[in-house]
Formats: structure tokens, sequence, C-alpha cells
């Protein structure tokens, strides 16, 4: 998956790329370290298990080896759910030229990004500022030293190969200059980012930043078919919620309150009826390849749903859009069913792929099943509310996506709504036979950032609708999270339990503590536990020790790479950014401790923020509501 363009450091650029021209020799290390994957707790890991590339898992033993051997680490970060991790895989990682090449001149490591998101978001960065973008596959070689030396994306099996041998002869002739490089670059953009944190003191109003970050939304919105950018289309949750937030609150022109409203009615209305959320199962996918909402990535990512589902249900109220609600419920519901878990109640992701290796192969339909397996009636009303006609196929089949109201069918039709909508409830149920004689693989790990913003937003579920279902599950992801993830004043990113034997698994980061202190908190407040609440005070409060120093915030507690410096405020991603939301929780919960850090924090990092609102639109919305 391919991230958008945000940065891009070209002197940094130049320097690195000048790695691609130079790589001359060979190496004289042979390796006998066998593939350490095999039977890994995490799915994406396991499946390279059976590479014949000799796969180290990411940690000190891997550097300690890289150093004594003195070779390049070969980092590969990816994920189940991602297509172009599969094809990479299946193209170079099964290729016995490639693997020979990696096992023998280099230290690969493959990474589960869902397991070490602070890893993965720092060699993001890294290959951002590089090379412009960034995505999955992610690849970074590494010095010894833990210095980035070059990074990209997927790359063909004959490009890869190339860089692979180019790389490796310019490693043994030129070692010490290529260190150099990567050392001299780390420092250069590590400057950049701490000469910025240290400028960061300055006062900005609230009101300020909330009219910078429309100034800056407004030149990013795509008015036509609602969201963000002229591409691929995300759902970007952070920014639309503090949009909603500030249509809430904000006293705006008239107008310009009005403009905002269409805007987001526009863009929940797109990802609700378009290609981003499935018609027939519900749940969101991760985005869509093109501009109008039609084409998704088939993945689906807990993340997301959790997200979205919050963020419906919130829209419900402030745009009085009661449709709202129920696009929620179907998106909890659907997490309940399709995305159910048997170790950690909901599972992390859905993949893109399915077990044949078509992309969207689980989901799409092929013109044959809607005549054998629909009415004619149900056709007639199918072919209408979901546009099926030959030219909308991809290349595997019909994506659904709705095309017409069930108002517009009525008239057209001579029945009315309520028959047209008993008739589309039909036809999904027998649409769902077709896909239940299919596979689409899962990935059922539990992450604990991801649990969190579930917590939440069943939390809320139950708060809005009072669905006894929804309570329960909110019960269930507590108890999880107090029982298996949170051990000795220690949260877990994620587990893999034997019986009572439960080992941490994957690398915990700011983001777990961020948010499942926030699921927690949402949770107490529904349910009025005095343990919850004193859990998520426990929670934030080792955030803070672990993740906050002098010169800002961490994603991680020991990194064992060097493109690493504290930050004064975190920016979104996919997920709201970590320092606001454990800002946020901090203000929110009674303790002096924890409100005095909060208060505190919520000063920093107005430079960052007023150059870029839009990525931080998160710690925009805290400074909004906390900040008068």
């Amino acid at each position: 998956m391919i991230m958008p363009i945000k940065k891009l450091n070209q002197k940094v650029a130049s320097m690195l790329l000048i790695t691609a021209a130079l790589f001359s020799t060979q190496s004289i290390f042979a390796n006998s370290i066998k593939n350490q994957l095999k039977k890994h707790s995490s799915p994406y890991l396991a499946m390279h298990g059976t590479d014949p590339v000799q796969w180290q898992d990411w940690t000190e033993n891997a550097v300690n080896r890289a150093k004594k051997e003195n070779k390049l680490i070969y980092i590969s970060s990816g994920y189940f759910s991602c297509h172009w991790c599969h094809v990479m895989q299946r193209e170079s990682y099964k290729n016995k030229n490639i693997a020979k090449i990696l096992n023998e001149f280099f230290i690969p490591v493959k990474v589960d990004r869902e397991l070490n998101p602070a890893l993965d978001a720092r060699l993001i960065d890294f290959v951002e500022k590089t090379q412009g973008q960034a995505g999955w596959p992610l690849n970074v070689f590494i010095t010894p030293e833990g210095y980035p030396l070059v990074g990209m994306t997927y790359l063909p099996t004959k490009n890869f190969e190339q860089v692979l041998n180019n790389l490796k002869e310019q490693w043994t002739s030129k070692k010490a200059y290529l260190k150099t490089i990567a050392k001299q670059a780390t420092i250069q953009l590590l400057a950049e980012q701490q000469s910025q944190t240290q400028t960061q003191t300055q006062k900005i109003a609230a009101s300020e930043l909330t009219q910078k970050f429309l100034a800056q939304t407004n030149e990013l919105i795509d008015e036509m078919q609602g969201g963000f950018g002229e591409q691929n289309k995300f759902p970007s949750v952070p920014q639309l919620r503090t949009l909603l937030h500030i249509i809430e609150t904000e006293q705006l022109k008239s107008h310009v309150k009005i403009k905002w409203i269409e805007f987001l009615i526009t863009t929940l209305d797109s990802m609700a009826n378009l290609g981003l959320n499935d018609q027939v199962n519900g749940g969101f996918f991760r985005y869509t390849v093109d501009p109008n909402w039609q084409i998704p990535h088939f993945e689906k990512m807990l993340y997301d749903n959790a997200q979205l589902a919050a963020l419906y249900f919130e829209a419900a109220k402030i745009l009085k859009k009661p449709n709202y609600k129920i696009i929620a419920e179907q998106t909890l519901d659907f997490m309940q069913t399709d995305m159910k878990s048997n170790i950690g109640i909901i599972s992390a992701s859905l993949s893109a792929v399915d077990n044949k290796g078509i992309e969207g192969g689980y989901y799409v339909f092929q013109q044959g099943d809607f005549k054998k397996y629909l009415t004619a009636q149900q056709y007639t009303v199918a072919k209408e509310y979901w546009k099926l006609v030959s030219d909308d196929a991809l290349e595997s089949g019909y994506h659904l996506v709705k095309n017409k109201s069930t108002d517009e069918i009525s008239n057209d039709l001579k029945l009315s709504t309520k028959q047209i909508q008993a008739i589309i409830q039909a036809s999904k149920l027998r649409l769902k036979k077709i896909r239940a004689k299919k596979i689409n693989p899962i990935d059922s790990k539990p992450v604990a950032a991801w649990l969190g913003l579930s917590l939440h937003a069943f939390s809320l579920g139950a708060q809005e609708t009072l669905n006894k279902s929804y309570r329960q599950t909110a019960d269930k992801l507590f108890n999880f999270i107090n029982e298996k993830l949170w051990r000795n004043k220690t949260l877990y990113r994620s587990i893999k339990q034997n019986g009572n034997n439960i080992q941490a698994i994957g690398t915990t980061g700011l983001e777990d503590y961020a948010l499942v202190a926030n699921g927690v908190n949402s949770y107490s407040t529904l349910t009025k536990n005095k343990k919850a609440h004193m859990l998520s005070i426990a929670i934030a409060k080792q955030a803070w020790q672990r993740f906050y120093k002098k010169d800002g915030w961490y994603l991680a507690e020991k990194p064992l790479i060097k493109y690493i410096v504290g930050k004064a405020v975190l920016e979104d991603s996919p997920l709201p950014s970590p320092s606001a939301v454990i800002v946020k929780v901090s203000l929110e919960l009674k303790d002096k401790q924890l409100n005095k850090l909060a208060e505190v924090a919520l000063q920093q990092g107005m430079q960052d923020i007023a150059e870029a609102p839009f990525w931080y639109a998160s710690q925009i919305d805290v400074i909004r509501q906390f900040r008068k």
C-alpha cells in the first residue's frame, strides 16, 4: 500500500540515492542461521516461515549479529492484509536466487508492522523524507550501527535483485563511505527535527489554530466527491472528527458553516454508499485506489472500522442525520461477526487477498451469481440499486457500489420504499451465502491500540443505542485488556496464550498506552466502573513515564535504530496522534499529576502545528476543547 506524499528532503535524498549508483565486490560470510518465523504467533510472519530467506525476528540478537558480521540489516516491514506484501513474497522471497543473496550478504529481518508500529513509523518517515513517498511493503537497509542507508517499497524481482547485487558489492568496496553517508543523513534529518522542537514554546490562540486548520484543509478537499486529495481516498478520520467538532462548537459565519456541513455530508455519504463500504457484509475497507470512492484496496482493518463507527455516531448527532447512526451500528455489527476472534475478542484485520491469491476475490461477484442466486424481482431491483452492468466489472468480478436510492427505485418500479428495502435486504442475505462458500484469510491476533479504539467505539455505541450486545462486547474488551494485556504495570502490544501462560509479542508503543487509556476511560464513563477509572489513570501515568522526555514524545522506549528523536507533538496518521490522545485523557481524568503534565504539554509544538495544521488535527481538537 502506498501512502500519500507529505514531505521530501532533497539534500538528504540526493546524499542517500548516491548508493543506487555506487554499489561493487563479494562477501565472505556464510550464513547458517535458519528461518526464525516458522509457527510465529503473527500470521503475517508465520506465512514467511517457509520462505527460503533465512528471516530473523526484530530483536537485539539480529542487531548484534549484524555488528559481529559487519553486514547491512535488511528490514522488510509489512502486514497480513497487504496485497503488495503478498506479491513481493511470491515474486521475490520465494525466489531461491534472491534468498541466496539475502542470506549470504545481509541480515534479513521480517517485521509485522502491526507488532512494531514505532519502528515502522520511523522507517516510513525516513523513506518519505528521502524518496518522497512510502508505503508497504517497506524495505530499508540499515547499517550495523543502526543508521538507515536507503529504503524503498515494492520492487519487481528483476529490479530488487539488481539493488541487492549492487548494494552488496558496494558494501564490500566502500563500506566506510556508506556508513558515513547513512550516519550524516540521520544526523541532518534529526537535527532539523530537534531545531523545530526547541522553538515550540510560542503561544498561538486556539481560534487562530482553528482558522489555520480550516484554511489548509480547504486546499485539500474534494468538494464534488468528498474526502481529501485527487488520487486515492482514505477515511482521514482524525481530520473529519475535528471538522465535526468545529461545526458543533465554533461560531462560524453562516456561509462558511454551511460549506463545511455540506462537505462533511458529501464525504460521509460517499464513504458509506460507495466502494469504501462493503454493501453486503458491512465494514469499511482501508481506502479506495481512485478519487471517486469506487474501487477499494480490499483489506479491512480493525482500526479503521472502530474509528469510523465512532465517527458516524458523532456525525448522526452533530449533523442531525439518523441514517449515520444506522451505518455506525452496521459497522459495530460487522466487527462483532466477521472480525470475531477467539484470542482477543476482535481480530486485527481481514486480508485483501483471498486464499487463492486474488485481490478482492472474497468480496466480488460474478455476473452469473446474480441470476443464479437472486429471484427475478430481486435481480431487477439489484441492477438498479447496485448498477450491475458488464462494463462495471473489475478484472476479478463485480464490487457492489450503490447507484440509486431506495426512493428512486421505488418511483421507477412502482413499489413502496419498504418493499424495495425488504427486497434489497433479502438479496444481501442470498449474496452472503455466496461469500460463505469462499475463504478470506483473517489475522486474528489482538492489538492493544486497536482494541482500545474498539472499546471506545462499543462504549459509545452502547451509550447511543442501549444495545445490550454492544455493552457485552465492551465488557469483554475491558476484561481482556485488564486481565491479559495489562500486567505488572506494563501494557502488552499483543499476546499469545497457551493455557494460563501468557507471552507478550511485539513492541508496545505510545499509541497502545494512549488509545487503551482512552478506551478504558470511555468504558469507565459508560459504566461508572471505578476499577476502569483507576486503570485508565494507571495506564496514562505509565505513558508519561515511559514515552515523554525533556525533548518531547517518543513512540517507543528502547529503539534499536538511531533514526529517532523526541517531538513536541506527534502527527496524526490513520490513527489519531498518540500524544494528543494521552493529553486529552490526562485532562479528562481527575488526577492532579496527570492534569499538570498535560497542561504543560498542551502548550508545546505550536510551530509544527501552525505550519501543517491538517496533520495535527487531533492536537488542535484537544487545544480547542481545553484551552480557552
